[in-house]
């Protein structure tokens, strides 16, 4: 049984004869989601010896000479359903490398056959933190490598004031008591921090979806396809009333699947389409729709796949006249560059919202 206190519970320390491996637990703040934070383990410059990690987690290491350092995520189905930030603080005075990778290995499991690079982010010199923001995950395993490179004198070690800013003064004297108070040389640290976002909520249609069995898409509402067999087909319908709005098509793939996105007409005719981004964002906007039924095709290199789909109604094509609601953003009049517009407000601290292209 673990009992919380006010301040983090003692420290675990694993392997003396190596770098000293350390959990600390606490609570996130406004989360119940218990936050782990780690030192690195050497060796893990290479793909079978990478550290395993279990986000939420923030990772304290250091790089020296010619180090690199991999870390190991395996995905699972729940940790699939939530959407993920990852934040890098580099190496003070140096560039920092994350490449984030998927790596496939030889039938006997000894060496690497090949791997694919998904996308890379870089820290130019640690002062600030570099993000990757609302990222989906299929469930599988997704390696996570640092490099580094330049020149500089780092100001900072792995257990530097820097490092311990934040903890109480108790905390801090328990650490350098089981450190023994040692500072590793430059180069110097980094840490990597994996944050747990929103949760999203899955659709599983009974049967496979085609044109003629789509998944059907309401105004405003996210709908979540888990691991769907692609291609994936969504339908949704716009009405009379509907056709005076601007719409936006927006979604995400889960990353490493580069997917096309088309958008057909109810007579197959293509209306837009667009590639996926690097970290799984794709959107249609200023979409001006007549009445009547739209498909959106998503096809992908791989069989299965996780994607959400969303349709955004976003404002009111007027022309002379406002036109009510439109006192939020997401509501903004659309008009013409150099139009003439008569609008009223009515009631106290009343906003009126309005754009153009």
């Amino acid at each position: 049984m673990v009992r919380f206190v006010k301040k983090p519970p003692k420290f675990l320390i694993f392997d003396k004869t190596m770098k000293i491996f350390i959990i600390i637990l606490y609570m996130i703040t406004s989360q119940t989601v218990m936050a782990v934070t780690m030192f690195e383990q050497e060796p893990n410059n290479k793909p079978l010896q990478a550290n395993l990690i279990s986000p939420p987690i923030k990772v304290l290491a250091d790089m020296k000479k010619s180090d690199q350092d991999l870390f190991l995520w395996n995905v699972t189905d729940a940790e699939s359903l939530y959407l993920w930030d990852i934040q890098l603080q580099g190496i003070t005075e140096r560039l920092t490398k994350l490449d984030v990778m998927q790596i496939h290995f030889t039938e006997d499991g000894k060496a690497v056959s090949s791997f694919d690079k998904i996308l890379s982010i870089g820290s130019k010199n640690g002062l600030g933190k570099e993000k990757l923001e609302g990222l989906l995950f299929a469930p599988g395993k997704y390696y996570f490598g640092l490099s580094y490179g330049g020149s500089g004198k780092p100001s900072s070690g792995l257990l530097s004031t820097d490092t311990l800013k934040g903890f109480d003064e108790q905390t801090i004297a328990d650490i350098q008591k089981q450190t023994k108070g040692n500072k590793p040389a430059p180069p110097s640290s980094y840490n990597l921090t994996f944050i747990r976002g929103k949760k999203i909520y899955n659709y599983n249609p009974k049967a496979k979806l085609s044109k003629e069995s789509p998944v059907k898409i309401k105004s405003n509402y996210s709908k979540t396809l888990f691991y769907q067999e692609q291609p994936i087909w969504a339908k949704f319908t716009i009405s009379e009333k509907e056709t005076v709005f601007k719409w936006q098509l927006k979604g995400l793939v889960s990353l490493g699947n580069e997917t096309k996105v088309k958008l057909y007409d109810s007579n197959d005719k293509i209306l837009a389409e667009s590639n996926s981004t690097k970290d799984g964002f794709y959107q249609f906007t200023d979409l001006n729709l007549a009445q009547g039924d739209y498909f959106i095709e998503l096809t992908s290199k791989d069989k299965y796949f996780v994607s959400t789909l969303q349709k955004q109604m976003i404002g009111e094509v007027i022309a002379g006249q406002e036109a009510e609601p439109n006192d939020k953003f997401s509501q903004a009049n659309s008009i013409k560059f150099g139009d003439t517009i008569t609008g009223r407000m009515s009631k106290n601290k009343e906003y009126d919202y309005y754009k153009f292209s």
